[in-house]
């Protein structure tokens, strides 16, 4: 049975994709007011949505301008985001806007670029594999007695793309183009194999 008490409480869903479907059904069944954001306006998700907004999940600022209209008639009570990537950020800053429970931005910038958090873990001495940062038109010169090692993208749209290990020389080219065309900060990650 749906509850009518929640009515009012609402769930910002960051992007209405297929991915999303679970949990968009899940918040409207425990009977939360769901505001769904995506560019794709068939978005399968915005079908459960109770409003809708037409936005990139990366434009936090203009998301925000979007929620800051709904924000007289509804409560906020949290961020909804599956994304591994820019949303991951987007959350964060809606979060801060309405005092939500979240990560901190700066944070937020650190998780998703996989070379800064390596350098915020190496500061703090937080144990991580021996890593070496490249940008992309500079990672020419892997020696193969390194290997094994795992290239990957800094920063990639969708979660574990461009990521491989590389156990042959023949593997080095092809696994360092793979990551280089899967990220979007130009940058790549050769770092030590762990089992």
């Amino acid at each position: 049975m749906k509850t009518t008490k929640l009515k009012n409480f609402a769930v910002i869903c960051l992007a209405a994709g297929k991915s999303q479907l679970p949990v968009i059904a899940k918040a409207k069944s425990l009977g939360y007011t769901i505001v769904a954001i995506d560019q794709n306006k068939d978005a399968p998700g915005f079908e459960h949505a109770d409003h809708k907004i037409f936005q990139s999940t990366y434009d936090a600022e203009q998301i925000v301008t979007e929620l800051e209209k709904l924000d007289n008639k509804l409560k906020w009570v949290g961020v909804i985001n599956r994304s591994s990537g820019p949303p991951v950020i987007s959350a964060a800053k809606i979060c801060k806007h309405f005092n939500l429970p979240g990560v901190p931005v700066e944070s937020a910038q650190s998780l998703i670029n996989k070379d800064q958090m390596r350098i915020a873990c190496s500061k703090k001495n937080i144990p991580i594999p021996n890593y070496n940062i490249y940008e992309v038109n500079n990672c020419n010169s892997v020696s193969s007695d390194l290997l094994p090692i795992v290239a990957k993208p800094a920063l990639s749209l969708i979660g574990k793309s461009g990521v491989s290990v590389i156990r042959s020389k023949d593997k080095i080219e092809p696994s360092i183009r793979y990551a280089a065309d899967n990220t979007i900060n130009n940058k790549i990650l050769l770092e030590e194999f762990l089992q």
